[in-house]
């Protein structure tokens, strides 16, 4: 009989965070599944630690690197679930996601997707707080319009809806997951769960090129796509420019600057948020954001606050 679930998961060079993932989805209470792990041409132990687990419910396919869109359609269709769920490699799912996303599923049966919230850990995996994606349909199309209203690796939906709108699309390789929620959306209700069920890791090789014009230009690109079905050649280069902006010296300081800053302004740490933004300096010394928040952390919690309140006040009426 088929599983219930098929849960699928691509890997590249992930082996740092990747036994904690696998665990995190075999520990699940709901147990009915399938996990199906796809290694996209990993160079790293990845295959080994995969192929380590003599779980029966471990299905293990690898191919040459191609991406993580060719690898999510590929490890889809080797499954034969009725709902799928995304894991992602670098991520921990909490015990009871799967049982609580099906039982929602179940009893909810014009939605079509669910999500859940999601608690923001360091690149080391230390908790730094819980975030919020809309619950309601009406609240999730909303923010759909601007970004994505899901953590991608939290969602879970049904096989027969992704049937009828997916795959992913390969040429949106940076927005690929907004692109299929726009599809879901034509045709049914999306919702998350009001719960943290899902652990997603913040990493310091995530792009730091990306401005509020890179955004709107994104955002035209999916909407163009979304009419047309295709990618233009100007357009794929526009993509392209953004990989020399992961995995150096910069984004790193730059994970170090944004992990700082929630450190002082969620859980007034002050002591840690200066220990990352002296990191990030470092790295990067010209970075006046980092600068301006290492000298909040000498500052009372009340005190930051108040600046924070003013200078935003102050730079909207210069804007203005």
């Amino acid at each position: 009989m088929s599983p219930k679930i098929s849960v699928v998961m691509s890997v590249y060079n992930d082996e740092k965070y990747l036994r904690e993932a696998i665990e995190s989805i075999l520990n699940q209470t709901f147990t009915d599944f399938e996990f199906i792990v796809v290694d996209d041409g990993s160079s790293d132990g990845s295959a080994d630690i995969i192929k380590s687990y003599k779980d029966p419910r471990i299905r293990f396919f690898k191919h040459e690197n191609h991406g993580l869109v060719y690898s999510l359609n590929r490890g889809i269709r080797e499954g034969s679930g009725e709902y799928i769920a995304r894991m992602d490699a670098d991520d921990i799912s909490l015990p009871q996601r799967l049982e609580k996303q099906v039982g929602f599923l179940e009893k909810h049966t014009d939605i079509g997707i669910v999500g859940t919230w999601a608690i923001k850990i360091t690149e080391e995996g230390e908790d730094i707080y819980i975030a919020q994606m809309p619950q309601s349909d009406l609240e999730a199309r909303e923010l759909l319009a601007k970004s994505s209203p899901f953590f991608h690796g939290s969602v879970m939906f049904r096989r027969a809806l992704f049937d009828s709108c997916g795959p992913y699309p390969e040429a949106m390789k940076e927005w690929e997951d907004w692109i299929l929620w726009h599809q879901f959306a034509a045709k049914t209700k999306l919702a998350n769960i009001g719960e943290a069920l899902y652990k997603h890791r913040k990493r310091s090789n995530a792009p730091t090129n990306w401005t509020s014009n890179d955004i709107k230009r994104l955002r035209n690109i999916s909407y163009k796509y979304l009419q047309n079905k295709r990618i233009s050649l100007e357009d794929e280069s526009f993509f392209e420019s953004f990989k020399s902006g992961r995995g150096n010296k910069k984004s790193e300081a730059y994970y170090w600057l944004v992990c700082g800053k929630m450190f002082l302004e969620i859980r007034e740490d002050h002591l840690k948020a200066r220990d990352m933004l002296k990191k990030s300096l470092l790295l990067y010394p010209y970075n006046m954001r980092a600068i301006v928040n290492l000298f909040y952390t000498f500052l009372p919690p009340n005190t930051v606050s108040y600046c924070k309140t003013h200078w935003k006040r102050l730079k909207s009426f210069i804007q203005s």
